[in-house]
């Protein structure tokens, strides 16, 4: 009741509700002195006067009243120094409690409840990108299509480096994963989607501009926190939907031990003089994978010609294209052993011979026969 009879207040302009007090203040005076010359002439019909006063005195009462409150207006989605400038004009004071950008994201009070002026109201910002309202005015700016992107995730079981960088990584297809953080950002202005949905542990974002350049970041539960950059368009969509795999790197990368294989003239090599093939363009085919990937070619000592850390014993399959220049291609089997602890790093040889057979032998078993 009281809340509504404050509201009732309120409604009415400031500047109505002075001049009305003014009025009914002489309304008032007038009315008393009537009163009194009513009485002197013992006149029993004074009701009237009576209801002004009583009428007068409650419209001052509501004028001094509505002097004193004020209702908190709504500035979630402004800026914080436009939400600033309306609290003040709306005689209310504010403090920042969590300062997280640009944008007010919180306010407390809540818009509309109605308190005493120069009241505080309590205000969290949040970064110009995760504002719905800004997210909303930058869209309509573009006149763009829309479309999805859809990431598959890949456990980092094989890294391929060169001179300390990454190169290439291969794993596992991940599920039931746990996300910790997801979200597009769109660097010029500052843009983020953070809403996306997972479907059969594919994680989805849905109605994303084509043709913006947007950096996804990703922290899953266990692994490094990533970023690459995504730009999808009607020559990378298929059926609307951008779909593309992402290997993440464990959290635990120093559980990747180095390994690396050769390739060799099995007719020429003896065990005191091996004859390392180099040059020779090979493809290989990674553990879980159903692609040939490459093309590679091995360095000037015949070795495969990135550094390989694994976590764990991995079986590949390597293909090799017309080592002995005779037309012919050569497929082996060959698994890259984890270093056991105070054991050098593993390295194996592909030997082939020009008969079409193809050997792996480890440096250590062949060096010994």
């Amino acid at each position: 009741m009281k809340e509504m009879f404050l509201r009732a207040i309120l409604t009415v302009d400031e500047t109505m509700n002075t001049v009305t007090m003014i009025l009914s203040i002489v309304s008032g005076i007038l009315a008393i002195v009537a009163e009194f010359k009513i009485r002197s002439r013992r006149n029993k019909k004074s009701w009237v006067i009576k209801l002004i006063i009583i009428v007068s005195i409650i419209v001052v009462t509501c004028t001094v009243v509505r002097k004193n409150i004020t209702q908190v207006p709504d500035i979630v989605g402004k800026t914080y120094s436009d939400a600033c400038n309306i609290l003040s004009n709306n005689d209310l004071s504010y403090n920042l409690v969590l300062d997280n950008g640009i944008y007010v994201m919180e306010q407390d009070p809540v818009a509309g409840t109605i308190v005493k002026r120069n009241s505080r109201v309590e205000l969290v910002t949040e970064p110009i990108g995760n504002n719905a309202e800004v997210k909303r005015i930058w869209e309509e700016s573009l006149d763009v299509s829309y479309g999805n992107i859809a990431v598959t995730f890949k456990d980092t079981n094989i890294i391929l480096e060169d001179s300390g960088k990454t190169v290439q990584c291969y794993g596992n297809v991940l599920e039931d994963y746990t996300v910790k953080k997801a979200y597009l950002l769109e660097e010029t202005v500052g843009v983020e989607y953070h809403d996306y949905i997972l479907d059969d542990s594919v994680m989805i974002f849905k109605n994303i501009p084509q043709g913006i350049p947007f950096k996804l970041i990703v922290l899953l539960e266990g692994y490094e926190e990533a970023s690459t950059e995504v730009t999808i368009s009607s020559q990378n969509m298929e059926g609307g939907t951008y779909h593309f795999t992402w290997a993440m790197m464990s959290d635990h990368t120093e559980t990747l031990l180095p390994t690396i294989f050769y390739v060799a003239d099995g007719d020429k090599s003896t065990a005191n003089n091996v004859k390392y093939l180099q040059d020779v363009q090979l493809w290989v085919q990674w553990p879980d994978e159903t692609v040939w990937n490459g093309d590679y070619y091995t360095d000037r000592e015949g070795a495969f010609p990135y550094g390989i850390l694994i976590n764990r014993d991995q079986t590949i399959r390597v293909k090799l294209k017309d080592p002995f220049e005779n037309g012919n291609e050569y497929e082996c089997e060959l698994t890259l052993h984890v270093p056991e602890i105070g054991e050098a790093n593993p390295k194996s040889i592909i030997f082939v011979k020009k008969n079409g057979s193809c050997n792996v032998s480890s440096t250590d078993e062949y060096f010994m026969w």
